[in-house]
């Protein structure tokens, strides 16, 4: 009989994680994994990576603004807009979601890098 290794289908992921939740977060969980069509693993990396989230302000200086979610970063955004300066900037993040704010109300996006538009 021949054993075979088990090699992990995506790089680097040999951890395993045993979770207990409540009957509705499971029916939740599988909701949203349906949605995205993203696998549980490849959603909790994706979780995971938004705590610890970076994005480069797409401006001749290219700041880099570290946030903990894509709102954080947005609100941050927010705060450099104003009337005499920039009325609208545009990041990327690292992990390739734009997020776009405008000084006028109803103009703001974030979106994914498969291109869904959240929000």
């Amino acid at each position: 009989m021949t054993t075979r290794k088990i090699t992990p289908h995506k790089g680097g992921r040999t951890a395993r994680l045993y979770v207990r939740m409540t009957p509705d977060t499971k029916s939740k969980l599988e909701q949203i994994l349906q949605t995205t069509g993203l696998g549980a693993g490849d959603w909790i990396e994706n979780k995971v990576a938004e705590d610890e989230m970076k994005a480069t302000i797409a401006t001749p200086n290219g700041a880099t603004i570290t946030g903990k979610n894509l709102q954080d970063i947005k609100k941050q955004m927010n705060s450099m807009l104003s009337v005499s300066g920039p009325r609208g900037l545009t990041a990327i993040t690292t992990t390739g979601t734009i997020i776009h704010v405008e000084l006028y109300e109803g103009q703001d996006y974030i979106r994914t890098k498969d291109g869904r538009t959240i929000e």
